[in-house]
């Protein structure tokens, strides 16, 4: 609790006992936005899991439906990596950035604290200044997001190529190859440089 009676803080400066309550109250929001981050991710491994089953069910049991398997597992690949787009968009350009800030504005309070724990200048130091825990979070959504639709391309090509000829699976090709390449890209590019760890 903070002293209301204490003569004002000079301007810019903070006393160590506000300084260590507004850490505490980062500390927390850090856990909360962590938390959620967390599982987000856990969703978005279910979510691939789920994908691969239920493609794994029609290449499986073959059910009599009018709609090609192939073109089911197709349309399951597609929904499996969008869904997992969206998950992104709320992990990473949502809750990571909340993350980010809450983070960055502690690490400014302890650098100004040398008397305050240094935990999250170990942090930063322990991870690297450049982007690691950021890059890594990329790459597991590019993993996830192209997944589904590399395991799903090749049969719908197949099934292209069975059906309607060459062209159309070439065309199959390129269309699932773009929009692997298109995802992953957007991916790569949306969370900023900018971004800490």
């Amino acid at each position: 609790m903070v002293n209301v009676n204490k003569p004002p803080i000079e301007a810019g400066k903070l006393d160590i006992e506000l300084a260590w309550d507004i850490l505490k109250e980062l500390g927390s929001a850090e856990r909360h936005f962590n938390t959620l981050e967390a599982e987000y991710r856990k969703l978005a491994s279910i979510w691939l899991l789920a994908g691969f089953a239920g493609m794994g069910f029609i290449l499986k049991e073959n059910p009599a439906i009018t709609i090609p398997p192939e073109v089911i597992v197709f349309a399951i690949g597609v929904a499996t990596s969008i869904g997992i787009l969206l998950l992104w968009i709320v992990d990473l350009l949502v809750y990571h950035r909340l993350l980010n800030a809450c983070f960055e504005e502690a690490l400014r309070i302890e650098k100004s604290h040398l008397q305050l724990p240094q935990v999250r200048s170990g942090m930063k130091a322990t991870q690297g200044e450049s982007k690691v825990v950021t890059t890594r979070l990329r790459w597991f959504y590019i993993a996830l997001t192209a997944a589904p639709i590399i395991f799903a391309a090749p049969i719908l090509v197949l099934w292209c190529r069975n059906e309607f000829g060459v062209m159309a699976a070439f065309i199959a090709g390129v269309a699932s190859a773009a929009y692997v390449a298109i995802i992953s890209l957007t991916i790569w590019l949306k969370v900023s440089s900018k971004e800490t760890n």
